[in-house]
């Protein structure tokens, strides 16, 4: 038998004695190995023993904190081999600002939930919302109800993409807007806006609202929203249901003695560009209120 701290410099610790010093488990460091994020500092040529060099504390501790903060492999790796330290600084904001806007999405879960706990057995819980006034990058479609999902995963790559294009950062999630058509009732809106005539070409607006966007890339616009009041309710899953959505929303401006508007949005918080799993997407749906049903000023 080889005596084994006999054969590695005194400087270098076990695998067992740094994993508990980082606070990184001896698997999570041969995982890490094999992902090139922290290479042992020496390997025994007999034993395959892995030895690690205080020097790397700093490296390992970084893995540890960014993958509890969901940052992907990735994008750690690169920051870390990153020599402009400004560079490496601007790669942490990025990933606040999707941290970010994953808590925005928390935090309307949040209210979803609280909405539901205050009026049980209503399924898609309504609210009424102050949409404030945008600057946003948008496409424009004319295009059949059966294509919509085929067109809406189309624009929202193309919108990210612009927004990298133009430097711009987005300011809320990806949208679609258009006006419903007339209808009796609100089943009859709810049912025509989503079953209606499959092949009847209607224009529909694809954006993202924007900070720091001054001109648009060829076949983009630049488009304002006013502020106004809307009601709101959030769909979890396919696209298929939304129009029962649609019909709470209008269900609950009945109640209400609200008018509503034509004007009819979809906010992505969670799209297919997102995730593969239609059960995590998350599509947040608003009808504008006329002004004139409005009871009280806005806040």
């Amino acid at each position: 038998m080889w005596n084994e701290s006999a054969r590695r410099p005194a400087s270098l610790l076990t695998i067992g004695r740094f994993s508990v010093m980082v606070g990184l488990s001896a698997r999570m460091l041969r995982f890490y190995e094999l992902q090139q994020l922290l290479a042992p500092a020496h390997i025994d040529p007999q034993s395959k023993y892995r030895y690690y060099h205080p020097d790397q504390f700093t490296r390992a501790v970084y893995i540890r904190l960014l993958r509890n903060l969901d940052m992907p492999l990735r994008d750690i790796r690169r920051f870390l081999d990153e020599p402009d330290l400004p560079a490496a600084v601007a790669q942490l904001g990025e990933h606040r600002g999707r941290i970010a806007e994953k808590i925005v999405v928390y935090e309307h879960s949040l209210e979803v939930l609280r909405s539901m706990e205050a009026r049980p057995g209503q399924l898609y819980p309504v609210r009424e919302v102050r949409v404030e006034a945008q600057t946003a990058l948008c496409l424009r479609f004319c295009i059949p109800i059966h294509r919509k999902d085929q067109t809406r995963t189309f624009a929202l790559g193309r919108l990210r993409e612009a927004l990298v294009r133009v430097g711009a950062r987005a300011a809320g999630p990806c949208f679609s807007s258009n006006d419903l058509l007339p209808a009796r009732d609100p089943l009859e809106a709810s049912r025509r806006e989503l079953q209606g005539d499959p092949f009847e070409e209607r224009p529909h607006l694809f954006g993202v609202p924007v900070v720091g966007a001054t001109e648009p890339p060829e076949g983009f616009e630049l488009c304002w929203t006013e502020p106004h009041q809307a009601l709101s309710t959030l769909n979890v899953g396919g696209y298929e249901p939304i129009h029962l959505a649609l019909q709470s929303l209008f269900h609950h401006a009945a109640q209400a003695d609200l008018t509503l508007s034509t004007h009819y949005r979809e906010l992505y918080w969670t799209s297919p560009l997102d995730t593969p799993r239609k059960e995590h997407y998350r599509t947040e749906v608003q009808l504008m209120i006329a002004p004139a049903s409005l009871r009280r000023p806005p806040p």
